[in-house]
């Protein structure tokens, strides 16, 4: 992954409503058995409510952004999902409080025109589009790795727990 500059500090405070939605997430997740890691400016916690928030049929995703917060079901998520979510935080930088509303209206866009909500969404688009960037992948890498993602993240939730389950730690 491409290392970009440390946010600065009007980044950190125009997107930091949206990271205090992440930041009650990070601590419900520390309360209930969880961890925390700081990596370039965004903090990442994983396991315990993160990993039930995300396998929940509301969400059903690996690992989400929310501002310079970073929720992921375990390590393994969090790593694969890095470059991902770190172009969510970006687009949060960009549009501060907005991002959520944004976020919400264009996967309601993509509802109305009877599309997937998730796949569809141009802000998904846009965070896959940047993380096979920074990957260096070319495009028929970005496709194959753009079909795996979305049979993760549409997948039934009890397939991704069963997938969980025969993991080794």
């Amino acid at each position: 992954m491409a290392r970009r500059a440390r946010p600065s500090v009007i980044a950190y405070a125009w997107a930091a409503p949206v990271s205090l939605l992440g930041l009650a997430a990070g601590a419900l997740t520390l309360i209930t058995g969880g961890a925390v890691d700081r990596r370039s400016g965004v903090l990442e916690f994983r396991g315990a409510f993160s990993r039930a928030l995300l396998e929940s049929r509301f969400v059903a995703a690996r690992a989400m952004a929310l501002g310079h917060v970073i929720l992921g079901r375990d390590q393994d998520s969090l790593d694969a999902c890095r470059d991902h979510e770190r172009a969510h935080v970006r687009q949060a930088e960009i549009l501060g409080p907005l991002f959520v509303p944004a976020y919400l209206a264009a996967g309601a866009w993509a509802a109305i025109r009877h599309r997937d909500r998730y796949r569809a969404n141009w802000f998904e688009r846009d965070a896959e589009r940047r993380a096979r960037r920074s990957a260096g992948m070319d495009r028929r890498q970005t496709t194959a790795a753009a079909n795996a993602v979305t049979e993760l993240t549409t997948a039934p939730t009890s397939t991704l727990r069963g997938r969980n389950r025969n993991r080794t730690s």
